[in-house]
């Protein structure tokens, strides 16, 4: 008996808005053609998030794995999610053809080793691109009308401003946010960072744009716009800023302090200093008030990434003290490491067990999308009705991927990589492991402080500091507290 043809299912949705087809349906849609044609499913890949229409092909970040995959057949909802680019369409058939696999689509299904399937399957693709070129030209319109009536490319108020009454209004200063924009832009003049902003604005209240907690990032953002000196930013397609154009709303600094913070933005970029290699101890060591990390201040000092933005108290400790703390624990605990393999490999399965737990029910939350999606399709469930289940599940399944990444990442922490070996049975194999492990360790000096963190995350799962005291949780065994001080530390159990 024939084995049925294996099919990899290529999902793209170039953007999320209510008339396009979600990326559920698609795959719906996609599985019941593989059932009819009596195909087998491989492989199912989704674009994360919503993809640019005029994104290339091999930009994409998932369709390498789709063009990868061990498939005799790619499948696509319609010839438009393949591409939409002419140059591109053809490429990306003869590509996979060529790799071995036929290409199909669910929903406009041609035969391609026919004349007449053929050229269907050309007519779908050039109505593909007809109707890409068609929203191109539209938008580009829209952009042009805005441009010469001076109007920002999007309809969102910018920070320091709100809408105008209509809708080819230019918008006016915000009584409440334009006076932040202004002192914004004056404190920077005058010598305050971008880092001093974000604290304090964060201590007083003042929500950013997003209305969340402000970043340097934002602060730069928002200033670089220039939008509060009267002007529209001019980007190209990698939103790199080309120019400046004056606009139709009402400046709230003069040209002259727009000036001023440019130069003294130039200035501030040619004396950065050089960026450092990543500290050895990044992502172990973290503030016991609030949790968040503790990141470098200086050569020597280091605070809680929290406490910068004015949301912590915080905590302040010298790279010495961590150093000789840290150090003193892993070569006190080298010896052990040998007899945490059976543990270790005890862990690492119960992970796997609830690992696979999940798995199954995310898969249970992909079929219920799959049934609401039916049941949208059929007309049984309303619009309204359908988005609020399908939020729900998307939500669910949201919860459940970040579970799975997180058991994943400790699964990874957990188990020692055993040597590829196969002269070596399973317990020489774990023995040189953990040997090579604690060389690692031994050896900081001949390793970059990159690696060498790498290397003791495997055995210490975080550091957690507080004024009097340090925590270290080892990624077996007893949690080791130690006095600032460094007198003997006590123990207690693992939490």
């Amino acid at each position: 008996m024939t084995s049925p043809d294996r099919a990899v299912i290529y999902v793209r949705q170039s953007k999320e808005r209510g008339d396009s087809v979600s990326k559920e349906i698609q795959e719906t849609m996609c599985r019941d053609y593989c059932a009819r044609q009596g195909y087998d499913v491989v492989k199912v890949v989704i674009e994360p998030g919503s993809v640019r229409g005029s994104l290339p092909w091999d930009r994409r970040p998932a369709f390498p794995q789709a063009r990868d995959a061990d498939a005799d057949v790619f499948v696509v909802y319609r010839w438009s999610r393949l591409s939409r680019r002419r140059g591109d369409q053809y490429r990306l058939i003869e590509m996979l053809e060529e790799g071995g696999k036929r290409v199909e689509s669910a929903q406009e299904p041609y035969d391609p080793s026919t004349a007449g399937g053929k050229l269907s399957r050309g007519m779908m693709l050039e109505l593909a691109a007809f109707e890409s070129d068609l929203k191109s030209e539209q938008w580009r319109e829209a952009m042009q009308r805005r441009r010469d009536l001076q109007l920002p490319a999007g309809g969102k108020a910018r920070y320091g401003y709100k809408l105008g009454e209509g809708k080819d209004e230019p918008q006016v200063p915000d009584p409440e946010t334009a006076p932040v924009l202004v002192e914004m832009y004056q404190r920077f003049i005058g010598g305050c960072g971008a880092v001093t902003l974000t604290k304090e604005f964060n201590r007083r209240g003042i929500p950013s744009p997003n209305g969340r907690e402000w970043i340097t990032k934002t602060i730069y953002n928002v200033l670089d716009s220039g939008f509060g000196a009267g002007l529209l930013v001019q980007t190209n397609r990698d939103h790199k800023v080309t120019g400046y154009l004056p606009g139709k709303h009402q400046p709230v600094i003069t040209m002259d302090e727009w000036q001023a913070y440019q130069d003294e933005r130039k200035k501030r970029r040619k004396t950065q200093a050089p960026r450092r290699e990543r500290w050895w101890l990044a992502g172990l060591v973290f503030c016991g008030l609030c949790g968040a990390p503790l990141v470098r201040t200086s050569a020597t000092s280091t605070t809680c990434q929290r406490k910068q933005r004015g949301m912590c108290p915080g905590i302040n400790i010298s790279q010495r003290i961590l150093a000789r703390a840290v150090n003193a624990w892993t070569f006190m605990h080298l010896s052990e490491l040998a007899d945490t393999l059976p543990t270790r490999n005890a862990e690492v399965r119960e992970l796997q067990e609830q690992l696979e737990e999940l798995t199954r029910s995310r898969q249970g939350v992909t079929e219920v999308l799959g049934q609401l999606a039916d049941l949208r399709a059929s007309g049984e469930l309303d619009s309204d009705g359908y988005q609020a289940a399908r939020d729900r599940r998307r939500a669910e399944a949201d919860d459940l991927d970040e579970r799975m990444r997180t058991l994943r990442d400790e699964m990874a922490r957990i188990s020692v990589a055993l040597p590829d070996d196969t002269e070596l049975n399973e317990a020489a194999a774990a023995d040189q492991a953990i040997e090579e492990l604690a060389s690692r360790l031994e050896s900081a000096p001949d390793q970059s402080p990159s690696e060498y963190g790498r290397s003791l995350g495997q055995i210490l799962r975080r550091v957690d500091v507080f004024h009097d005291r340090l925590e270290l949780v080892p990624i077996l065994g007893e949690v080791e507290i130690v006095a600032r001080q460094y007198r003997a530390g006590s123990k207690r159990g693992a939490k």
